[in-house]
């Protein structure tokens, strides 16, 4: 029995012992279960504990244009959707963390309006191209070819009242050559200046025509060598040089504006047609202007040139005298010189016109009511009212209540300063490129007035 006895106590003691060291395991697990639970609690904010990086904000407008879109930025913002979402805020909150949460759900995405004003072009200028100008942005390149289809035949050894037929001519052709724009190119061309006037030498002289300038730049020696290389001889083929003429300028290409001027004493006296070929050169592909001169002319040679004249889309005038000749191509001078002033007028009031475009346009992305200034003031009222449902409920009292106001106000002063800023900015390089073009329309006004002196 007491073995028994020992044997049964021993066993109780045994089981009492395992019994002990299972409930202090239990005991051990729960308390750790407890602590890491603990620890997790203390480590994880509450759902809408704000992290630091929710609370860092712009100082400046720089930064704070790139803030947005917030959660309900644009469209997705309604007054009940706001209330819904400052509801989750917590109560006492600091000024600064109260902004800071306004910013993440009200700021404006202002990525797309900035794009517009970095993209605006402030020299967008352009002007109409001019009477005989190259370099006219707005058109394609514009040569300008002269000829001159000067009478050689024998009856411009004549005299006028000023001197030779021939020497008058010359001296007039060589003047308005030199008047031409810098950048023209211009032949002299003669007909009848070989073999006489004879009837011996007639076909000889029908078949003379020669390109004494080829197309070049007017330079005042080669020019006037030219000239001094022929003197009056034989028979007037007008309408012979004036085919030649066309195939000088058919090699000029496209883009090319192309007048001639014919001057002659005489008529047509080797059988050729001056209408039909003045006609023919003013439709074809040279699309010529032709200009005739009559000098010292008698009715029935100026009924004939004057048709031709008008065949070959220009005017015909009539010369008997040195000044006759002198003013009909001053005149031509004065034409064009008042065609580049009313080009530069009408450029001048086109210029204005572009920029007035243009500054509607700019206002409309950066000015007083444009796009940028639309959305600081739709943020800034939208967390203003923000503000005062917050007041309402609660969650920003006192003085932090006062310090969120100055903020959001600070913060729309802020942005408003930078679109003034941006948008002077951008206006004054507007009107000092303006101003430069007009400046420079003026100049090149003055440069072909003197050019066509």
């Amino acid at each position: 029995m007491n073995i028994i006895n020992e044997g049964v106590f021993q066993l109780s003691q045994s089981r009492w012992w395992v019994f002990g060291i299972i409930v202090l395991s239990i005991s051990v697990l729960i308390g750790c279960g407890n602590e890491e639970a603990s620890q997790r609690e203390s480590s994880e904010p509450a759902k809408e504990e704000a992290s630091d990086e929710e609370l860092t904000f712009a100082k400046d407008a720089a930064g704070m244009l790139h803030e947005g879109p917030g959660k309900l930025a644009g469209d997705k913002y309604s007054e009940e959707r706001l209330k819904e979402e400052l509801e989750k805020f917590p109560d006492d909150l600091e000024a600064k963390e109260a902004y800071a949460r306004l910013v993440k759900l009200l700021a404006e995405d202002y990525e797309p309006v900035l794009e517009k004003i970095n993209a605006f072009d402030t020299n967008p200028f352009y002007v109409k191209q001019g009477p005989g100008d190259l370099e006219a942005p707005d058109a394609p390149q514009e040569k300008l070819r002269v000829v001159m289809l000067l009478d050689a035949s024998g009856s411009m050894a004549g005299t006028v009242e000023d001197g030779r037929k021939m020497d008058v001519a010359k001296a007039a052709i060589n003047r308005f050559a030199a008047s031409l724009p810098p950048q023209a190119e211009v032949s002299l061309r003669v007909y009848g200046h070989e073999g006489s006037n004879q009837k011996k030498d007639k076909e000889r002289s029908c078949r003379s025509t020669e390109s004494v300038y080829p197309f070049s730049p007017y330079q005042e020696a080669d020019f006037q060598k030219s000239l001094d290389q022929f003197q009056p001889t034989g028979w007037t083929p007008i309408a012979r040089a004036m085919k030649a003429a066309q195939k000088d300028l058919e090699k000029g290409g496209k883009n090319t504006k192309n007048l001639i001027y014919v001057v002659s004493d005489g008529e047509e006296t080797c059988g050729g047609d001056p209408v039909k070929v003045a006609k023919q050169m003013h439709e074809s592909d040279v699309e010529a202007v032709v200009n005739i001169i009559g000098f010292d002319l008698q009715d029935q040679a100026q009924q004939e040139l004057k048709k031709a004249a008008e065949a070959g889309g220009g005017e015909y005038h009539g010369a008997d005298s040195e000044a006759d000749l002198r003013q009909y191509l001053d005149e031509q001078n004065r034409k064009l010189r008042i065609a580049w002033m009313d080009w530069g007028i009408e450029n001048r009031e086109d210029i204005r016109h572009q920029y007035v475009n243009k500054h509607d346009e700019l206002g409309k992305i950066a000015g007083t009511n444009g796009e940028l200034y639309e959305l600081i003031n739709a943020e800034k009222k939208r967390m203003l009212k923000a503000h005062t449902l917050l007041a309402k409920m609660g969650k920003v009292t006192g003085d932090q209540r006062d310090e969120l106001y100055s903020g959001i106000v600070d913060r729309g002063d802020e942005l408003l300063e930078f679109q003034k800023d941006k948008f002077e900015s951008l206006e004054r390089l507007l009107k000092i490129n303006r101003n430069a073009f007009i400046n420079q329309i003026e100049d090149k006004v003055k440069q072909k007035g003197d050019e066509y002196q």
